[in-house]
């Protein structure tokens, strides 16, 4: 590993601020700040889609319940993965070159060459802290306060599959004192412009512990209205449904 620059400085050769990955090409590959997230204009595959996942996971640390440890190899130090297939690395390059075409350099490629031998690496180049998941991975129950607990949170990062790996799935249990306003937001009667405090609230009681499951942010604001981001990568006409049902309940 010495013999990777990168690794040891921990630079990044783009100047992505966040990235959310998606899971398959039914959904874009978003960028950017919050509230101010931008589609990735770039037809990604499944697969394509699922190798950003792994590398995603990778990044984050997390575990696996399935791993071909003759496809890929964790070197723990700073992201970088060594690709140990010469199938896997072409995909990876096609992978890295359709990103680079769209002036979006996700995918960073290290080749060391060493006694005729050659040995490739590979990251995403982007801050562990910066990788996140699409919320369709995740789901969550609010749990109402008893006599040993506060209102708690359980988010739960379900498996994700890809043909190399299962990233295995992860829950967190959150205790909350925003329990009540959480409830009103799952009913869609919480306006942002009477409520600016829950978003304060939210980021200090939840977003370290969700951001380490890889989910940005539990709560959006959408249309002037606190929503749970699983709503965020519905339809609109799942959308429509969900707000016409919220006010005839």
């Amino acid at each position: 590993m010495q013999q990777i620059p990168n690794a040891f400085e921990n630079s990044y050769i783009s100047e992505i601020t966040a990235v959310t990955l998606p899971y398959d090409s039914q959904y874009a590959l978003r960028y950017g700040k919050l509230r101010y997230e931008e589609k990735l204009k770039v037809n990604l595959t499944d697969e394509q889609c699922q190798l950003l996942c792994l590398l995603g996971a990778y990044a984050k640390g997390f575990k696996f319940n399935k791993l071909d440890k003759t496809e890929l190899e964790n070197l723990a130090y700073h992201q970088w993965v060594k690709v140990l297939n010469a199938d896997l690395l072409e995909k990876i390059k096609e992978l890295a070159q359709l990103l680079q075409q769209a002036n979006f350099p996700l995918v960073e490629i290290e080749s060391i060459h060493n006694h005729n031998i050659t040995q490739n690496y590979v990251r995403l180049s982007v801050e562990s802290e910066a990788i996140f998941f699409d919320e369709k991975h995740f789901n969550y129950q609010l749990i109402k306060p008893d006599d040993k607990h506060d209102w708690r949170v359980r988010v739960t990062r379900q498996a994700i599959c890809s043909p190399w790996a299962e990233i295995e799935e992860k829950s967190e249990e959150l205790k909350c004192n925003i329990g009540q306003q959480l409830k009103d937001v799952e009913q869609g009667k919480y306006l942002f412009h009477k409520n600016k405090g829950l978003e304060s609230h939210l980021r200090k009681q939840l977003d370290v512990d969700i951001n380490r499951l890889g989910l940005r942010k539990l709560v959006r604001i959408q249309s002037k209205v606190y929503r749970f981001t699983y709503q965020q990568t519905a339809s609109e006409g799942e959308l429509y449904r969900t707000h016409l049902k919220s006010l005839l309940s």
